[in-house]
């Protein structure tokens, strides 16, 4: 800095609050416009449709990408390939209190096919069935699906 500028504190200053700037806001930045298509659930499970919708716009969002249908817009594809919940244990009375769920969706962008997958347990303590472990778990699942969804946009775009 000494060398470029000598001792002139006005000149360091002025490269600082106006170069810079202009260097940040006109750095090179590729990002695409996405159309996301309606979900294609075929599970009756509502929940996961809301959760991964919302989940694939803030993947676009982070990615650096927007979400925009016009005619240069990529189409985005979403498929919810499988939904399981298989029984892992039993209580006393014979019902059933963990279970494995296994979510395993598709996602397509021009040549970008992926899928992902990914499966937790959670568990009923007393044996019945209820609806907020297992949205619990839903979201837990969705959460590491988004993560890998962020960085395969990233790299697509960046290519």
């Amino acid at each position: 800095m000494k060398v470029l500028y000598g001792n002139n504190k006005r000149l360091r200053k002025g490269f600082v609050s106006v170069i810079a700037p202009l260097f940040i806001c006109f750095s090179p930045a590729f990002s695409l416009d996405f159309c996301v298509k309606p979900l294609q659930n075929p599970y009756p499970e509502h929940y996961l449709s809301v959760v991964l919708m919302k989940k694939i716009e803030r993947a676009i969002l982070e990615s650096g990408n927007s979400i925009n249908c016009t005619t240069n817009s990529k189409e985005l594809l979403l498929y919810v390939k499988d939904f399981k919940e298989i029984p892992v244990a039993y209580t006393a009375q014979q019902r059933v209190s963990i279970y494995n769920l296994t979510i395993s969706v598709y996602l397509k962008t021009g040549e970008l096919e992926k899928t992902y997958t990914n499966s937790t347990a959670y568990s009923q303590e007393t044996g019945a069935y209820g609806n907020i472990v297992r949205r619990k778990a839903i979201d837990t699942v969705t959460n590491i699906i988004y993560l890998n969804m962020v960085e395969d946009l990233k790299n697509y775009t960046n290519k």
